[in-house]
């Protein structure tokens, strides 16, 4: 849960990334290159799927972003709207990154030009498939939609 002051470049707002293929994750971020919402995963076949809330972001306001990433499933609601993001066949990276809210993980570039509100992050053994209600019932406290 998040938003945005500024669109710049990154704007990473929670980021497992680093320069290196092997050593990307995902990563959330509010982009200025087309003013959207971006959830992106690398699968260990070097894949990276992205995807988008396809719309234009309003600065100040406030966004709710669940992503789920697992094997050959790469999805997203972006303010309880969802949006598939492909089938990778193959599993998320599994890289000793670090984890960082606020930027890019491995150099602090990409900075979040806004407010984060809440992030939950759930493990590989965790069961994402009521992503959904994850969305609603964070919504239920922030009324972002």
């Amino acid at each position: 849960v998040g938003s945005v002051n500024q669109l710049t470049a990154g704007n990473n707002m929670v980021s497992h990334w680093a320069g290196t293929t092997g050593s990307q994750v995902f990563q959330v971020q509010f982009t200025a290159a087309n003013d959207n919402l971006r959830w992106q995963t690398r699968y260990s076949n070097g894949t990276l799927h992205t995807t988008d809330n396809g719309s234009a972001i309003t600065s100040g306001a406030q966004y709710i972003v669940v992503g789920k990433a697992k094997h050959n499933d790469h999805e997203a609601d972006f303010d309880g709207t969802n949006v598939i993001g492909g089938t990778p066949g193959a599993h998320v990276n599994d890289a000793t990154t670090s984890f960082r809210v606020g930027a890019r993980s491995d150099n602090s570039a990409g900075a979040h030009t806004g407010f984060t509100q809440e992030v939950v992050v759930f493990s590989r053994s965790t069961a994402l498939d009521d992503h959904e209600d994850i969305a609603d019932t964070i919504n239920e406290y922030y009324s972002s939609y």
